[in-house]
């Protein structure tokens, strides 16, 4: 854990559930504005492939950030996370990857988006990957910061991230 807070965060992650799709949508509708049945098909998807709990490329793996001692059971982030054979600038072989990354506006810059990210890096390692990868695209300056400020180094300039795990 890259540990860049000096205290724990005030959230709880832990492995999306079926009982957390609508709030699971907000967080998706946040980072990806567009058709609610859309993305509720695509996350029906994702919890389907969970559920097979593949070993190896196409493996998935969402987590979401819980405000801790909060009276909603509403996340404030999400992290989709895959295992993909390959990614820019990665050893070849399996690499847990961030498909989508976001955490809510209003719990941002206290160290949600980290516990995502390591959360990601423990599945990862028990997947038999070695590194973590990201993307970003190139006027996505939060992103950028968000990435490099928990130890993913640029590889390329269509903004690829890596980082052991």
């Amino acid at each position: 854990m890259m540990g860049t807070h000096a205290h724990q965060p005030a959230a709880l992650v832990r492995v999306a559930t079926r009982d957390d799709i609508d709030g699971w949508l907000v967080l998706r509708n946040g980072l990806w504005p567009g058709d609610i049945d859309e993305h509720r098909a695509e996350i029906n998807w994702q919890l389907d492939q969970m559920a097979k709990d593949i070993d190896g490329p196409g493996a998935i793996h969402v987590v979401l950030a819980f405000q801790n001692n909060s009276v909603t059971t509403m996340p404030i982030g999400m992290l989709e996370g895959s295992i993909r054979s390959h990614a820019e600038g990665c050893e070849p072989g399996r690499v847990a990857y961030v498909e989508g990354w976001f955490v809510a506006a209003t719990h941002r810059r206290l160290g949600i988006g980290e516990l995502l990210v390591d959360a990601l890096c423990e599945w990862g390692k028990m997947k038999g990957c070695v590194e973590i990868a990201s993307d970003a695209l190139l006027d996505n300056d939060l992103s950028y910061t968000a990435h490099t400020s928990l130890g993913f180094e640029e590889v390329d300039r269509c903004i690829n991230f890596r980082r052991s795990i």
